[in-house]
């Protein structure tokens, strides 16, 4: 009984020696107002930008609503329990649809015409290299000088070129490649080389420049460099 007594007799000090201490540290304080500058509250309220009463609000854009339209549009779908199990089934249809054209046209552009039942018609001018011998590159390249056709005798001596690089191993044809990709396949000399005539067949072929036999007795002694390298 005596040692309950003591112990609330000493929480009883310690409470009032907190309260002491605590008054006799802030109590020497002195405690500052606040008050508002009049002053400065009439410089800043001549300001435009904290003038919060006089603003006009800009219309929304067409963007703006066809977006708030498309968005409560999803939210009645997946948001409203009464929306009929019919119609989000159509939805999601909707989507893949959507999406596996997307990667549909993606993979054809980057792997060109070979996914389609039609290869053969829409074949790409590089895809049938692997097929054609030098002998029939060097009868069409014939055939173009007789008929003063420059541009394209350029053209099959850079098809020829690729033929031979691509037997050798150096570089891998496909479809989809443009000249720089079989650039960084080249290292060397080569590279500079095959740089120097894959820039004139673009210059003369799709840059619809009239190309003369300077032109292509420059590429056909970039192609024989090449070849022999």
């Amino acid at each position: 009984m005596k040692s309950k007594v003591l112990i609330k007799n000493n929480h009883r000090l310690a409470v009032c020696f907190t309260l002491f201490i605590t008054f006799f540290l802030a109590g020497g304080q002195q405690v500052s107002v606040r008050t508002f500058d009049e002053e400065g509250m009439r410089v800043y309220a001549q300001q435009q930008a904290f003038d919060y009463m006089n603003y006009t609000v800009r219309p929304p854009s067409i963007w703006e609503q066809v977006s708030w339209w498309f968005q409560s549009m999803l939210q009645e779908i997946f948001l409203n329990p009464n929306t009929p199990w019919l119609t989000r089934i159509v939805y999601y249809l909707i989507i893949l649809i959507v999406l596996g054209a997307a990667i549909y046209y993606i993979i054809r552009i980057r792997y060109g015409g070979g996914i389609t039942p039609d290869y053969n018609t829409h074949m790409s001018p590089v895809a049938g290299i692997a097929q054609t011998t030098p002998e029939d590159f060097d009868q069409s390249i014939a055939g173009a000088i007789k008929e003063k056709n420059f541009k394209l005798a350029i053209r099959y001596v850079y098809l020829k070129t690729l033929s031979s690089l691509a037997k050798k191993g150096m570089i891998s044809l496909k479809d989809w490649k443009s000249p720089y990709d079989y650039e960084r396949e080249l290292q060397g000399d080569m590279a500079s080389s095959y740089q120097e005539m894959a820039r004139l067949f673009e210059y003369v072929w799709y840059g619809d420049f009239d190309a003369g036999e300077e032109e292509f007795n420059k590429g056909r002694d970039l192609s024989i460099k090449l070849e022999n390298a």
